[in-house]
């Protein structure tokens, strides 16, 4: 066994037998984000634990991309990090007013209604 299968096989162990796969399961249909809590009906998602999932899936796609993959997990991986940041830009486009709102509000206690890392449309449908 050379090392370019060695290499291969502990991709595979990452991507199968490893959490990623998991992680990519409980990825939104229709917008592409990562839930914050995997229990329950969840609705709820952070800008900053989506990127990180972003980040390890986009890795493991390159990692597969170097070793010339030909059972299409890099596409697949790539894929799914685009869209998660495609979801976390779509959110962001859809609270463009509140930074808005900043120059007209004056009251402290209201100024943190203005920008949100909360990403709240997980609802498939």
């Amino acid at each position: 066994m050379d090392e370019e299968e060695t290499r291969k096989d502990k991709l595979d162990i990452f991507y199968c037998q490893g959490n990623l796969l998991k992680v990519i399961e409980y990825q939104s249909g229709s917008i592409g984000l990562f839930p914050l809590h995997t229990s329950g009906k969840n609705e709820e998602s952070h800008v900053r634990d989506n990127v990180y999932c972003a980040m390890a899936v986009w890795a493991l796609g390159l990692a597969y991309r170097h070793m010339d993959d030909s059972d299409g997990r890099a596409y697949e991986l790539k894929q799914a990090a685009v869209k998660c940041m495609r979801g976390i830009l779509f959110c962001y486009m859809r609270q463009a007013d509140k930074p808005n709102d900043l120059k007209y509000v004056y009251e402290i206690s209201r100024q943190w209604e203005c920008s949100n890392v909360k990403l709240m449309p997980l609802v498939d449908g």
